[in-house]
């Protein structure tokens, strides 16, 4: 079996990315604000400004998932609701 990712593949589909992998790097917010509440060194300035760059950027892409499920959503009850 010629999966995709390696260990890292899903293991319904061997194609595409494991869940579990996906699911960690949507832990990276909660991790940068309990580093920053805990007064928790990160390192390096650079390394500080990709991991609150992949935050803010976990964040907005969250954010326009779940306004697009919101449209998605109140379109099909309106089309459901007419049909």
């Amino acid at each position: 079996m010629n999966r995709k990712y390696g260990v890292f593949s899903s293991s319904t589909d061997p194609q595409k990315l494991a869940l579990t992998v996906k699911g960690l790097a949507g832990l990276i917010p909660a991790i940068v604000l309990l580093a920053k509440l805990r007064g928790i060194d990160l390192g390096s300035e650079e390394l500080k400004q990709i991991i609150d760059w992949l935050a803010e950027l976990i964040v907005v892409l969250g954010s326009v998932g779940s306004l697009i499920m919101l449209i998605v959503g109140a379109v099909r009850k309106i089309v459901m609701r007419f049909y």
